[in-house]
C-alpha cells in the first residue's frame, strides 16, 4: 500500500527534502519555443522561501508581457542565480536553469 503523505488527495512526491531559507534571486524568462518571446532580457529580483536539491519556491513578479501559460507549458523556462551563504560569511553563486513546475 501506499503510504505517502496525502495532501487535499495528492501525493507528496518530494525524494530531497526542503530548507526554509529566504535568499535574494535573480531571475529572467529564457524562450524555449520559437513562437514565444519575452519582454526583454532585463534581470528581475525576487525572493525564494525554501529551496531543496531538486527545486525552489520561487516567490517573483511576471513582467507585462509574459504568459503564465508558456511557463506551465514549457516554453520558457528561468535562469536563476542564488547567492548561497557559506560558513565563513562569503556568498557561493548558483546558476541554474529552470523550469516551472506547478
Amino acid at each position: 500500500p501506499d503510504s505517502a503523505p496525502r495532501a487535499l488527495g495528492v501525493a507528496n512526491h518530494r525524494v530531497f527534502s526542503r530548507i526554509e531559507l529566504d535568499l535574494a534571486v535573480r531571475y529572467r524568462f529564457l524562450p524555449t519555443h520559437p513562437a514565444v518571446s519575452v519582454p526583454g532580457p532585463e534581470v528581475l529580483t525576487g525572493t525564494t522561501t525554501n529551496l531543496s536539491a531538486g527545486g525552489l519556491l520561487l516567490v517573483a513578479q511576471l513582467p507585462a508581457g509574459t504568459s503564465f501559460a508558456d511557463l506551465l507549458l514549457g516554453r520558457l523556462n528561468v535562469g536563476v542565480e542564488i547567492d548561497l551563504p557559506q560558513s565563513d560569511g562569503s556568498p557561493f553563486t548558483v546558476r541554474a536553469i529552470c523550469r516551472v513546475a506547478w
